[in-house]
């Protein structure tokens, strides 16, 4: 039985690739001023407090919907003798607090308390913790009774008003490349060029 022969290059790759680059590029762009944006406003916008709580915060509403409780380690105002009680807005201010254990808080007490005679925080120890419960008293406490999503929604608008803006931009650009790469590169007539 004579072999099969086949003709040309087999092509596992098809190049340039046949999708709406404009558009998916116009959406990555809208992601990045979006996330560009929101890490603005948690920079800028949150409380040192509201900053150290926010992967909890966020934690505690995911994981609340799967399981019951979780372990988390809190900020506690400490003095020489025995950890005093939770710390909350009042008592923090940016800064660096080293701990005995662990990396260092990206907080220190403020002057007040350290006035009032606590002398630093430390993260308390790792303790099971009611998802809804905690998620309860990070929004009343430190976030005043916000949502999760709620200080990012003016960004996530502004992100789709600038996917918005560069779409029609991107669609045009998207049919005129397919249009070349099914008819090819010159649809009709010759492409004179004028000497230098």
């Amino acid at each position: 039985m004579p072999a099969v022969q086949h003709w040309g290059r087999k092509e596992s790759i098809i190049w340039p690739p046949r999708g709406y680059i404009y558009s998916i590029g116009a959406f990555f762009v809208a992601l990045a001023v979006c996330a560009l944006l929101m890490y603005v406003r948690f920079e800028r916008g949150f409380t040192p407090l509201q900053k150290y709580y926010l992967p909890y915060y966020l934690r505690t509403e995911l994981a609340g919907q799967f399981h019951p409780a979780d372990a988390y380690q809190l900020l506690y105002i400490a003095d020489r003798q025995s950890v005093r009680r939770l710390a909350l807005e009042d008592d923090v201010q940016p800064g660096v607090t080293l701990q005995a254990a662990g990396r260092p808080l990206p907080l220190q007490l403020s002057v007040q308390e350290a006035k009032n005679g606590s002398s630093f925080l430390v993260r308390g120890p790792l303790v099971r913790y009611s998802n809804k419960l905690l998620h309860a008293w990070l929004g009343r406490s430190v976030y005043g009774g916000e949502p999760v999503y709620k200080p990012f929604v003016s960004e996530l608008w502004e992100g789709l008003a600038v996917f918005g803006l560069l779409l029609p931009i991107s669609i045009p650009k998207d049919i005129a490349r397919t249009k070349e790469l099914r008819y090819g590169r010159r649809l009709k007539g010759p492409f004179l060029v004028r000497a230098c």
